[in-house]
C-alpha cells in the first residue's frame, strides 16, 4: 500500500454521504477521470469531514475494492467497491447501499471529495 502524501479534506464523509453537494470557488479544479483514478489507485487515504469533527481513513486497492475505518464511531470498519465513473467522479457502493458518486476538486493545498 502507498500512503497518499497530499491531505484528503472530505466535504462529505466519503463513507457515507458522498453525495453532498460540493462549493466551487474559481481557483479550485475539478479532477479529471484519470487524476481521480491515479489519486485514489492502490493508495491508503485519511480524511476528515469538512463541517462535522469525523476522521475517516480507507485503502481503494487497485482491483476496485475498498476497505475504510471510522475512526470517530469505535472504529468500525466498511467495505465495498469504489470506482470512477464517464463524468470522471469517484464512486462508492457499500454492502447493499446504492452506488454514491461526487466529484473531487483540488484547490491547490487539499482534495475535496
Amino acid at each position: 500500500m502507498k500512503m497518499l502524501n497530499k491531505r484528503i479534506v472530505f466535504s462529505a464523509l466519503i463513507f457515507v454521504l458522498m453525495g453532498m453537494s460540493q462549493v466551487v470557488l474559481a481557483e479550485q479544479r475539478t479532477l479529471t477521470g484519470d487524476e481521480v483514478t491515479a489519486m485514489f489507485s492502490d493508495k491508503t487515504v485519511w480524511g476528515e469531514h469538512a463541517i462535522k469533527d469525523k476522521q475517516t481513513v480507507g485503502y481503494f486497492a487497485a482491483d476496485g475494492s475498498f476497505t475504510g475505518r471510522n475512526l470517530a464511531n469505535k472504529n468500525t470498519k466498511s467495505t465495498g467497491k469504489w470506482s470512477v465513473d464517464k463524468k470522471g467522479r469517484l464512486c462508492l457502493k457499500k454492502g447493499g447501499e446504492k452506488k454514491k458518486c461526487t466529484t473531487v476538486v483540488d484547490d491547490g493545498g487539499e482534495i475535496f471529495v
